[in-house]
């Protein structure tokens, strides 16, 4: 009878989790805010190589933070609908409704978001690009290792209060590089195919690394 019970018991757990990690799949997540900040020492370093990031940033910003929001951005939102299968909507589907960055993202409460949208979730999106903690302001530019933090939080059309978050977070092992390769593949950047690195030397598979996190921690 115990090990009946016992059975039972995980059959149901092994359900329960089943469930909890197919909750957001196949939904639909409408942005209402997306925050991208970028330490200002990886910024000098990276601007750099702005011969190489083809875009014109918006008034206030520059071509390396212009790349990193951009770039940031649209690896979640394609992790996002191939780890989970959600779709996302233009990110202006709220039209007059909501207020935008320079860089065209809304800004919206929830409170607002869920009386004027018609989807099950809503996400907000803060991305952190970082320098090593602890590492002296005054530090040579030589020592910059990278750190991504990139945060989701979700909430459902029935309330106000996220009703998940998740922080994935991935670090350089290596200072930054100093070639324009460290740039590869992300969002405006034209580089010769000489000057290119692969995936796992540039920042791109940083920010992967910690979108990934993020999203394998919504399943759970």
């Amino acid at each position: 009878m115990k090990k009946r019970i016992l059975l039972i018991c995980i059959a149901i757990s092994i359900c329960v989790l089943a469930i909890s990690q197919k909750k957001f799949n196949n939904s639909q997540f409408t942005l209402i805010s997306y925050v991208c900040s970028v330490d200002a020492r990886i910024d000098k370093e990276l601007s750099n190589f702005d011969a190489y990031i083809n875009c014109t940033p918006p008034k206030g910003t520059d071509k390396v933070i212009t790349m990193m929001t951009h770039s940031v951005f649209s690896m979640v939102k394609d992790r996002l609908e191939t780890m989970l299968n959600i779709y996302m909507p233009p990110v202006n589907s709220f039209q007059d409704y909501a207020k935008y960055d320079a860089f065209g993202y809304p800004d919206i409460l929830i409170q607002k978001a869920i009386k004027k949208g018609d989807s099950k979730y809503y996400l907000k999106i803060i991305a952190n690009i970082e320098t090593e903690t602890g590492l002296p302001s005054n530090s040579n530019n030589a020592d910059l290792k990278p750190q991504i933090k990139v945060t989701l939080e979700i909430y459902s059309k029935e309330g106000y209060v996220p009703v998940k978050v998740a922080e994935g977070v991935s670090a350089a092992t290596s200072p930054l590089s100093n070639e324009p390769g460290v740039i590869t593949n992300l969002n405006f950047v034209k580089l010769p195919d000489d000057k290119k690195l692969q995936d796992v030397n540039s920042i791109k598979i940083l920010i992967l690394e910690a979108i990934d996190a993020a999203i394998t921690k919504l399943q759970y």
